[in-house]
């Protein structure tokens, strides 16, 4: 579980992640990886334990890629993290 302002920083940093990413990045931006935007997502909840965060990683990584594809879904499964305390 995650407190809400936690989740929150997630989802958007996930969110600026997705608006700043083009397929082509890499080539505008020589260094440039993916990985380095998921890894800066990840920060947001390094509170939770690393096997959970490393399992997020694939779908941070696909909502960058194309967020109209999977957000919605991610951003109900992010929330349901939430601890009602």
């Amino acid at each position: 579980m995650i407190d809400r302002a936690h989740a929150e920083s997630l989802l958007y940093r996930v969110a600026v992640a997705s608006m700043t990413y083009s397929p082509d990045k890499a080539e505008q931006q020589p260094g440039y990886s993916i990985e380095e935007d998921v890894g800066w997502c990840l920060v947001a909840v390094s509170s939770i334990p690393l096997r959970y965060r490393e399992s997020m990683r694939p779908t941070i990584r696909e909502v960058i890629e194309d967020s109209t594809g999977c957000r919605t879904q991610f951003t109900r499964n992010v929330m349901a993290l939430v601890s009602s305390s």
